[in-house]
């Protein structure tokens, strides 16, 4: 019974903080990764889908970092940045899904003047997907910043503070 009271302390004692760590935390599961206790996000084979836990909505997006960086600047309340990153992701899908629409069609026209204004027309939609994925490199880092920043918040106030 003494091993029994010792557990049920500990757990006690233990339970809270593992609570708290939990939802500083991206875990693996099954099906993908638990970030933070309120997000899953799951691979797929073109997308990645991100599914809020206390809530039926859903996101996509088209890698896991992108996805990871959705979910750190909504947990940190970066309500811009978060937006940020679904406006590029949105605009980025439809780029890629134009520029390889494009690609396929490029070859078909037997007109040479036609051909090159489809060539011309793919060369600024793939430097405008460029420019996106520029900015999302910037949204991305800026999430990775906001992570940082919490993760030494969190350490802070763990250590113990020197009396006066």
């Amino acid at each position: 019974m003494n091993k029994q009271k010792l557990l049920s302390k500990l757990e006690q004692v233990l339970m809270p903080e593992f609570e708290r760590v939990l939802d500083a935390s991206i875990l693996p599961d099954d099906v993908g990764y638990k970030v933070f206790n309120r997000y899953h996000i799951i691979p797929g084979k073109h997308k990645v889908t991100v599914e809020h836990m206390n809530f039926s909505e859903t996101k996509k997006f088209t890698t896991q970092r992108t996805a990871l960086s959705w979910c750190i600047a909504d947990r940190y309340g970066q309500i811009k940045l978060a937006d940020n990153i679904i406006f590029l992701e949105t605009k980025k899908m439809r780029m890629q899904d134009d520029v390889s629409a494009q690609v396929d069609h490029v070859d078909r026209f037997s007109d040479f003047e036609q051909r090159e204004l489809v060539r011309l027309k793919l060369h600024h939609k793939q430097s405008v997907l460029h420019q996106v994925n520029e900015q999302l490199n910037k949204c991305v880092n800026l999430a990775k910043y906001w992570q940082i920043k919490g993760f030494n918040n969190e350490i802070a106030r763990t250590r113990n503070q020197p009396s006066n």
